[in-house]
């Protein structure tokens, strides 16, 4: 991946503004031309049969993610259409009417790719048809995207990316699944992770050499323990015989499929728990899904038209993370948190869209063609 662009070589001056102002001179910036970036991803998988029913498996791979066009200052967040790219950071100059235009954001053209080292250990069991996975896994993140605060020669600033933080992500999951045999299907499996995030790389605020700038530096580094959620995921899919030829063939060939999962909450992540008298946990958010899919054989063509109920059950994820006054607390937490606060503590309306952390059901049609 190249930019196929330049990078501005004095970040405390990009635009050589500041500099040309106070010698009287037109600006010159200092440039230099973006490079390319590659990089080799090796994966390996490797599976040993114990017996005719049992194997064991191995997976161990790299794995890069280039960040956002925002991020590297793709596009210029204008009023065009054409020059607005989605990403936290989009290259933006700030209008001056009494000088140059200053940047506000700045993107980094020279970001580098997220890195993923990811091992993988397990072992699968068929039992009559019926296959059971239990696997450890282990994840080791680096490079991903922070925002960066660079202060200019003329103690303003702007914004722009670096690559900083790491983290790495361990866990088990246990696995049970049926092949689509038989006109069914279906799987259970239940996840557990956790980990940690930390600091490191480039840092959150650059001041330029005798700066008299006073910021406030960041107080939060090192590392912090990062806990997820258990994840609890159902499915079942069942596959109508070709064979049926009733009312045309109508309900032959017909894919009922059904997707439940259940995600727990953890006392250990703040979002998850209301603090009051005692300790309050949120109930597991829940969601279920349901498809339906016809296909039919027109020629070489497989053409097919589907349903989809997202949410089924219209299940509501409670947002404990509302501005509750103490009044509209002590009445959230008495009524088994569904009476939510009627109006903001400073006074304003409150949206029932801060409620609820998920959408409310949804139902999608749809036609697919096949070739």
């Amino acid at each position: 991946y190249n930019p196929n662009d330049k990078v501005y070589l004095d970040p405390f001056d990009p635009f050589d503004y500041i500099r040309a102002s106070l010698e009287e001179r037109e600006p010159n910036a200092r440039t230099e031309n973006t490079t390319s970036f590659g990089q080799l991803s090796p994966r390996i998988g490797v599976s040993h049969p114990i017996s005719d029913k049992t194997v064991l498996h191995f997976n161990y791979g790299h794995f890069f993610q280039r960040a956002n066009f925002g991020d590297y200052g793709e596009g210029t967040g204008g009023d065009s259409p054409s020059q607005r790219v989605t990403g936290i950071l989009n290259t933006y100059l700030f209008s001056n009417e009494f000088g140059p235009s200053a940047p506000y954001n700045l993107g980094n053209r020279n970001l580098k790719p997220r890195k993923t080292v990811q091992y993988e250990l397990g072992i699968e069991r068929n039992f009559g048809g019926l296959i059971v996975d239990a696997t450890a896994f282990y994840k080791d993140i680096t490079n991903t995207i922070r925002d960066i605060r660079v202060i200019t020669l003329d103690n303003g600033f702007y914004i722009t990316t670096g690559n900083a933080d790491y983290a790495d992500a361990k866990g088990v999951e246990l696995a049970i699944r049926k092949p689509l045999t038989s006109h069914w299907g279906g799987y259970l499996n239940y996840t557990w992770s956790t980990g940690i995030a930390g600091t490191s790389g480039d840092p959150e605020v650059i001041i330029p050499p005798g700066s008299t700038a006073q910021i406030k530096y960041p107080t939060d580094i090192g590392d912090v323990i990062v806990y997820d959620p258990p994840r609890l995921k159902f499915g079942l899919v069942f596959l109508t015989p070709t064979t049926w030829s009733a009312v045309a063939g109508l309900f032959s060939n017909v894919q009922i499929s059904i997707d439940y999962q259940i995600y727990y909450p953890h006392e250990r992540i703040p979002s998850h728990v209301l603090i009051a008298e005692h300790k309050i946990v949120r109930p597991p958010d829940r969601n279920a899904d349901f498809r339906l899919r016809k296909e039919f054989k027109w020629k070489n063509l497989t053409p097919a038209f589907f349903v989809e109920m997202r949410n089924m059950f219209n299940d509501q994820w409670i947002n404990l993370e509302l501005p509750f006054n103490s009044e509209s607390r002590i009445e959230f937490i008495n009524s088994n948190l569904s009476v939510f606060p009627d109006r903001h503590p400073s006074g304003g309306p409150f949206p029932d869209i801060f409620q609820y952390r998920n959408l409310p059901r949804t139902i999608v049609l749809g036609f697919s063609m096949g070739f």
